[in-house]
């Protein structure tokens, strides 16, 4: 049925995102988004697609007459790049309104294009002949193009076609390049993926971080490191912004923000290697800030983790598939002397890794089975009893 809304005159652009979600998200249990992937045109690099749109009103006819106006589309370019996205041919003068959206396999948004403007707050839209944007993508991976078409005057019927193109643009500058202590920075809108690559020198641990470059945006907004992939198109496992990466591979970081203040904020994405030890068994090991402690069980229990310093460290416990499975930032003196010290206890299995991630300041951190009453231990802030015997001993006591 026709749209009939003036918040269709004022920002086009959220009305048409309200309707892609709607038509994106309406199939199956298994996948949301089957209807959209399965109904998918190929669209291929360098070629232009003519698209074809009718609409027609009719409040006799029980289905409400005709409506073409929804078109989805499936591009997984050869290479890696910066791709041109075009939309031309446009009816503009008739108030023919056409934005089309480029999203990732999982349809996080990248990309938006459209024909319609607004000039100032209460102002009619207006709609240009042509529209087009960029956004660099990996090759031999898949993405979709969702394309609405719709009239800002409102009228009961229209009809007519354009032009949809995608091209590698050779002459463009590669994404933003972040080296390990040398952060990149990237103007970015909101909720739209932005990326830069990164070539670590060496084989380890990463964390990845990514933020506003001014201090008031991160009060307002949020960002996300939303995957990592490497030049082969393989997307590598992360967990809380910790990842393993191989060295002289390169690696593109995508993220997103959100809540931006304006049309686009400065994002810095941030690369730092952790020192890493491999444990099993009992051991105590020594680390100094950003550290991950590969542990390997060699018995199926509980174990307890904790640290010993005069600082303030904080642990995060995550198991072999990347799932957060404790942490803590103080422990209140529980199994130290330092009641900023951290303790935690997590559920073993014999043969399973896991990673201990410590941050902040240099401590000793020991591992070691947990001998308490075999409920996981909770630091409270005034235990009623001190000597009740559910409450958890330090070690030897």
């Amino acid at each position: 049925m026709k749209m009939k809304s003036k918040a269709l005159k004022i920002t086009i652009v959220l009305a048409i995102l309200a309707l892609v979600s709607a038509f994106a998200f309406s199939a199956g249990d298994d996948d949301p988004n089957s209807e959209l992937k399965d109904g998918a045109k190929s669209l291929t690099a360098g070629t232009s697609e003519t698209v074809t749109y009718q609409y027609a009103y009719d409040e006799t006819n029980e289905d409400g007459g005709t409506d073409e106006t929804s078109f989805s589309y499936v591009f997984k370019p050869a290479d890696s790049g910066t791709y041109d996205f075009s939309l031309s041919g446009i009816d503009g003068s008739a108030g023919i309104a056409v934005s089309a959206f480029l999203m990732d396999e999982n349809m996080g948004d990248i990309l938006a294009v459209t024909n319609v403007s607004v000039s100032g707050e209460g102002e009619e839209a207006s709609c240009a002949s042509s529209a087009s944007g960029s956004a660099y993508l990996m090759g031999e991976q898949t993405y979709y193009i969702t394309v609405n078409v719709d009239s800002v005057n409102e009228t009961d019927a229209f009809a007519g076609s354009f032009g949809l193109t995608a091209d590698l643009n050779q002459y463009a500058a590669k994404p933003e390049q972040a080296a390990e202590g040398q952060p990149a920075t990237v103007a970015a809108a909101a909720e739209q993926q932005k990326c830069v690559t990164f070539r670590p020198e060496s084989d380890g641990d990463y964390r990845i971080d990514c933020g506003f470059a001014d201090p008031s945006s991160q009060e307002q907004g949020s960002t996300v490191v939303s995957s990592v992939v490497r030049s082969d198109g393989l997307e590598v496992a992360i967990a809380d912004g910790v990842c393993h990466l191989e060295q002289g591979k390169e690696y593109t970081i995508w993220f997103t923000a959100f809540d931006v203040t304006g049309e686009t904020a400065d994002v810095t994405v941030n690369c730092t290697r952790l020192e890493a030890a491999e444990v099993s068994g009992n051991e105590d090991v020594a680390v100094n800030d950003n550290s991950v402690i590969h542990y390997q069980a060699e018995a199926t229990g509980q174990m307890l983790v904790y640290s010993v310093s005069e600082g303030d460290p904080r642990a995060t416990v995550y198991d072999s598939d990347g799932f957060q499975i404790g942490a803590d930032d103080n422990a209140k003196g529980a199994f130290s002397e330092n009641e900023k010290d951290f303790a935690l206890v997590f559920n073993a299995e014999e043969g399973r890794s896991y990673k201990i991630l410590v941050e902040g300041d240099p401590c000793q951190v020991k591992i070691e089975p947990y001998k308490g009453n075999g409920d996981p231990f909770v630091v409270e802030d005034e235990p009623e009893d001190p000597q009740d015997p559910t409450t958890p001993q330090k070690p030897g006591t």
